[in-house]
């Protein structure tokens, strides 16, 4: 028997998150969500919405409120073994046919090349057969009505392209953690993230059908709507990177109906922030982990790390006796846009860089334990790279395997 499957609003109660005064500009959002300090909500403006941020950056704190004990092995675990949703009724709301989509929160920040944008839009798409694709986006608002989203070339673009460009969607904010996290998995064909949620969550993901969709039960606030074939500038951006993301042409949504909620509350990330890292990277170590398991005697704790963007350098701490080369092909398999992989022993901890820099320090040798991979496909985000073509590099700091493993074992903790 499963448990109540917790959502948006449970996982607020249980930040506590401090409330702030409304910030009616957009301006005001973007200084508010620049201060880092900590996860905060707002009290609802005159439009009713309320604005939160810095909700999802915290491992620790979400592997608190999922139950779990390590969150990329939970979402590998998960994608192993997904729980289908299930129907039921949705969360009291109102339906809006009279909106206007600036009046949700979008926020620009003064300086920098970022105006207007809605940054936690989670997509669900048809995707055939009774399924529902998810994707996470950042959205700029146009107008009223109008949004344009920056559609990486993955499942939506591919449905968008089957479509000749239009196609009737949703596009939902305030959905619960899971589901976010669930929406950053790329899965072998479209469709089957709410089942991946479904088990993220230990509960399957409540669904109802409306206006010919699927939609969450659980939400703050939904647009349903259609792309319409037409396109926008979408940028200047942000990128993971912390560098610019320049100007596109992306696919326009248009909102034909909104259904909010009494108070909704629209998550604000903060584009290359913990949060921004944490959401993109979080599947793809759970796929580096889930490749790699039949390699290492234990279970391989994978990390991408922050000063890599939470995207270009893994490490995997773990014990096993497969050489590195092999263990890279299938890490760089795993997450192509990885550009450094470094490979440490069970006893210390992927997420504290001075235990990494220690083991390459004291059982990492250059000329034996390092390996060059040039001119390979890598991550379009990494600006030394020639449009996505990089060199990779793996490095070995794991106790070489001939040597006594007693001269290489700290005594007193770093």
């Amino acid at each position: 028997m499963t448990s109540p499957r917790p959502d948006f609003r449970s996982y607020l109660d249980f930040l506590a998150c401090p409330q702030l005064f409304p910030l009616p500009t957009a301006e005001s959002r973007g200084l508010a969500l620049c201060d880092r300090s900590g996860a905060f909500l707002t009290a609802p403006g005159p439009s009713g919405f309320r604005a939160a941020a810095h909700l999802l950056g915290d491992r620790t704190r979400l592997e608190r409120f999922l139950g779990v004990d390590d969150l990329g092995r939970a979402l590998a675990d998960a994608m192993d073994r997904p729980v289908p949703p299930q129907a039921g009724d949705p969360a009291p709301h109102q339906e809006r046919t009279t909106f206007d989509l600036r009046e949700l929160g979008a926020f620009s920040l003064p300086g920098l090349p970022l105006s207007d944008y809605l940054t936690s839009a989670v997509v669900f798409a048809p995707a055939g057969d009774g399924d529902v694709n998810l994707s996470i986006h950042r959205a700029r608002v146009l107008d009223a009505t109008h949004l344009v989203l920056r559609v990486v070339p993955r499942h939506l673009h591919r449905l968008l392209t089957a479509a000749g460009g239009r196609l009737r969607a949703t596009i939902a904010f305030g959905v619960d953690p899971a589901v976010s996290f669930a929406a950053s998995v790329s899965l072998p064909a479209p469709g089957g993230e709410l089942a991946v949620a479904g088990g993220l969550g230990r509960a399957p993901v409540t669904v109802f059908s409306a206006h010919g969709l699927i939609l969450p039960a659980s939400f703050e606030c939904l647009l349903i709507g259609e792309f319409t074939g037409q396109t926008a500038p979408e940028g200047p951006f942000i990128d993971l990177t912390g560098t610019v993301d320049p100007v596109r042409e992306q696919p326009v949504f248009r909102t034909d109906l909104m259904l909010v909620r009494e108070h909704a509350v629209i998550p604000m990330i903060l584009p290359s922030s913990s949060e921004h890292a944490l959401l993109m990277g979080l599947a793809r170590e759970a796929g580096v982990g889930r490749a790699l398991r039949p390699l290492y005697d234990d279970e391989p704790r994978v990390r991408l790390s922050a000063g890599g963007s939470g995207w270009l350098h893994c490490v995997v701490a773990g014990t096993s006796k497969a050489p590195a080369a092999r263990i890279a092909d299938a890490a760089f398999t795993a997450h192509a846009s990885c550009k450094r992989l470094t490979l440490i022993d069970a006893d210390l901890d992927p997420d504290d860089p001075v235990a990494v820099e220690w083991a390459l320090a004291t059982r990492f040798q250059a000329d034996r334990d390092l390996i060059v991979r040039p001119c390979e496909h890598g991550s379009t985000l990494d600006p030394s790279s020639d449009a996505g073509v990089t060199a990779r590099w793996v490095l070995d700091a794991r106790c070489p395997p001939d040597r006594d493993r007693a001269l290489f074992t700290r005594l007193l903790d770093l």
